[in-house]
């Protein structure tokens, strides 16, 4: 399963940006993406942006992985052997 990351650009350094991807910065490469600038939002893949995303659809992405980790919790919560 491959999975990607909305984030937020904090800085960009040529072909280079920091990205807020949550509250973790990582540096990510911008070269299949054209127009990223400081505060767009970008999908993040292995380390490259993948694409270019509203403040919106970043807001819906965050939501979503926010309530599959709680969903996640409560299954952590039964006792063993209960059936969660």
């Amino acid at each position: 399963m491959c999975l990607a990351v909305p984030g937020e650009i904090l800085s960009i350094d040529q072909s280079t940006a920091t990205v807020d991807l949550g509250g973790v910065r990582q540096d990510v490469r911008l070269d299949l993406v054209d127009n990223a600038s400081v505060g767009s939002y970008v999908l993040v893949h292995v380390g490259y942006a993948i694409q270019l995303m509203t403040p919106a659809e970043a807001k819906e992405t965050f939501a979503l992985f926010d309530e599959y980790a709680a969903a996640l919790e409560l299954e952590g919560e039964g006792e063993p052997g209960d059936g969660r």
